[in-house]
């Protein structure tokens, strides 16, 4: 071999060996590898989204936990529990008088074209009358029923206070809801950072000035001071650029799969209320039956929990928004979110279980003490709560409002009677194991329907990789209009149809059902009647008149009905209608159950002869 041969055979041997810097490079590349999957997944709207939206919720959970200990170690637990109460009716109350209008917007305002600007400004007037009008009626009424807001009506400066800070706090709600609609997520991290900040700055500031009530007026201020730049920027600068990129305006009776846009949003705004209430409703419960200071006990875990919930919770607003672009990919966006988003969940409930002493340990040794056990149960049930969340994202993009207030509706029906039974012997405990028995009780029901939602969003992802196998982009796009336009035939072949036979039980056989038990619920209800024969024959009425009823004014087209959707519905009506009363203090049972049985006989005979009616237009 001649002399160059052999240089050259040394050099390419002497390229094949590992050198000093391999595991550098090596290491360089998969740096630069991780950042390109990054922007790659950044470049997609529906998982920079739902980025943007748990990175909010860690910031969020970051900077409120920092709050609250920071509380606990400025104030004792009976002021901590006081202005904890405050600070949960605040938001219950803007969350039930918002009317849905957050879910609302994320649903139809991606589609709004021109009219965004006036439809951003109605709902923020509608959020602002409604949610002052429900504090004016919680501070006069709630107050005097309940001994541990007491507190609320005998301070009219306070009072006043909490009103404004509870129409403000709806608006400050509702620009995240409009930024996420319109795509400019990753600014709400911004935002709820900066309020986190200015919570933490000024609690010891005030807690030095001796100001009453610190916690809630540190957490009302910064709100306050948020609200005008976000909404310059959201009218200066973010919707003018949506309009830009998104001139066009569909109809509202054109965003869903059906025509009954009204029911649809009635029954969402219900499931809403109801969702809400489950969140609210244990803090209340606890400080109205255990008191303040089991409250305080109470409320940092179920804090800590829900935050961790609400890590996953925001994906499915973002599926929401998305889903509003392409409402016929929902089970492909749900697959997506669970594939890349789900393996975090199992991990971080583990986390919360063993170590929850540990993590309640920062704001003091009793509060360690006392809540951990409660923090475990309510840990577990975050698996069942995120499941039931992506479930009501999706039947919200598909335009079943009657599935959304049943999941929800079922969650307050066990709640309730469960918290009423376990904290006698329990305590808190109790409450957080009714909070666990709830959630898994409903996700269990609706598990079969998201397990199916997944295998058909894998089997559309396989068809899409095999057509696109076969042929590049133009074959994608074509089977894409293709889809889209036999999705449009079969929806107006559907509204020309007569009406759904469905599933279960013909509708007009439980509606007889129901309006005998309504006749039966009005007879026993006058003296005399024997408690064995009332037990039974209000039983029955409960169970099958109110879903009844509810369930064919949502669905006036489906012949058949689920009856356990007819016993949920109904249960969920009378739990809702129980907790009104409760906290009012006004029981009256005797009163409201014939005034029921008699509205439910009405609305049944009704809706009998309006289906009656119905059928011979349908064969004709």
């Amino acid at each position: 071999m001649s002399l160059l041969g052999t240089l050259g055979s040394a050099r390419r041997e002497g390229s094949d060996a590992p050198t000093a810097s391999e595991p550098r490079r090596r290491g360089r590349v998969h740096g630069l590898a991780l950042v390109g999957r990054l922007r790659q997944e950044l470049l997609d709207p529906l998982m920079r989204g739902a980025y943007s939206l748990m990175l909010n919720s860690v910031a969020t959970a970051l900077l409120g936990l920092i709050f609250w200990v920071l509380a606990a170690h400025v104030r004792d637990s009976h002021q901590v529990g006081q202005d904890s109460a405050l600070i949960a009716s605040m938001m219950g109350i803007s969350s039930i008088f918002q009317l849905n209008l957050a879910n609302t917007i994320t649903r139809f305002l991606p589609r709004a074209g021109p009219r965004t600007r006036r439809w951003v400004l109605c709902a923020y007037a509608i959020a602002l009358l409604a949610t002052a009008a429900g504090a004016v009626a919680f501070v006069i009424v709630v107050p005097g029923l309940t001994r541990g807001l007491r507190f609320l009506g005998h301070d009219g400066q306070l009072a006043a206070v909490f009103v404004a800070a509870t129409a403000l706090w709806s608006v400050f709600g509702l620009q995240d809801a409009v930024m996420t609609a319109l795509r400019r997520a990753p600014w709400i991290p911004l935002e709820n950072s900066v309020f986190g900040v200015l919570k933490v700055a000024l609690l010891p500031a005030l807690a030095v000035l001796a100001v009453g009530h610190a916690v809630f007026v540190s957490w009302m201020l910064p709100m306050v001071l948020l609200l005008a730049p976000v909404n310059y920027m959201i009218f200066r600068r973010f919707i003018p650029a949506h309009i830009r990129r998104h001139p066009e305006a569909r109809p509202v009776a054109e965003m869903l799969p059906s025509r009954r846009i009204r029911r649809f949003l009635l029954a969402d705004y219900l499931g809403s209320v109801a969702q809400q209430a489950t969140l609210a409703l244990p803090t209340l419960l606890v400080i109205a039956l255990i008191g303040s200071s089991a409250n305080a006990y109470f409320y940092v875990p179920f804090m800590l929990v829900t935050s961790f919930d609400t890590l996953f919770f925001n994906p499915s607003v973002a599926l929401v928004v998305e889903g509003a672009f392409a409402p016929d990919n929902a089970a492909e966006l749900v697959r997506r979110i669970v594939g890349r988003l789900g393996k975090l969940v199992l991990p971080g409930v583990l986390v919360m279980v063993l170590a929850a002493p540990l993590l309640l340990l920062p704001f003091g040794a009793s509060y360690s003490a006392h809540g951990a056990a409660a923090m475990r149960l309510l840990a577990l049930a975050s698996i069942f709560r995120i499941a039931v969340s992506l479930f009501a994202a999706v039947a919200r993009v598909q335009g079943r409002g009657g599935v959304i207030l049943g999941v929800y509706g079922a969650t307050v029906a066990l709640l309730v009677p469960l918290i009423f039974v376990l904290h006698v012997p329990l305590g808190i405990e109790g409450v957080a194991l009714a909070w666990l028995l709830a959630n898994a009780a409903v996700a269990i029901a609706v598990a079969p329907s998201l397990v199916r939602l997944l295998r058909a969003g894998r089997r559309v992802s396989a068809g899409r990789v095999e057509a696109g196998s076969r042929s590049p982009r133009h074959a994608s796009a074509a089977a894409s209009q293709s889809a889209l336009a036999t999705m449009a035939r079969l929806r107006a072949a559907r509204r020309a149809a007569p009406p759904r036979e469905g599933t279960g039980v013909r509708w007009s056989a439980m509606a007889l059902l129901g309006i005998l038990a309504s006749v039966a619920a009005l007879v026993v209800s006058f003296p005399g009647a024997p408690s064995g024969v009332r037990f039974g024959v209000l039983l029955t009425f409960l169970c099958s008149a109110p879903g009844t009823a509810l369930l064919g004014a949502l669905e006036p087209r489906t012949a058949r009905v689920s009856p356990a959707l007819v016993l949920v519905s109904g249960l969920a009506l009378a739990a809702l209608v129980a907790q009104v009363m409760l906290l009012l203090g006004a029981w009256w049972p005797g009163i409201v159950l014939p005034v029921a049985a008699a509205g439910c006989l009405v609305a049944l005979v009704a809706l009998r002869r309006a289906a009656r009616r119905a059928q011979p237009e349908a064969a004709r």
